[in-house]
This record gives structure tokens, sequence and C-alpha cells, in this order.
């Protein structure tokens, strides 16, 4: 469990392959759109907070 970063709880993807392989993949949830723009415009600031200290 350590090696693949799964964790108890965790959801995952569970193959059995016909020479009885077997895959676990884990499914990760993407963040959401709002997410994602909240953490673009911290970085603008914050870049933008950087640059001006540099100027």
């Amino acid at each position: 469990m350590e090696l693949a970063h799964l964790r108890t709880g965790d959801e995952v993807n569970l193959e059995v392959h016909a020479g009885g392989t077997i895959t676990i993949t884990p499914l990760r949830k993407e963040p959401s759109a709002e997410e994602i723009s909240k953490t673009i415009k911290k970085t603008i600031k914050d870049y933008a907070r950087t640059m001006r200290r540099l100027a």
C-alpha cells in the first residue's frame, strides 16, 4: 500500500487480466474549475508582489 501511495479508504480501479496479473490504479479527484481559478489568481498576485519588491 505504501509503495502505491494508497491509504485506507482511497478509491481504486482494480483490473484482473487473463494471465492472472492484477492492476490497481488509484482514482484521483481532479480539482474543480473554481479551485484552479483561485490558485491562478493567488499565483499572479504573489508574482506581482515579488516583482514590486524587486523593482
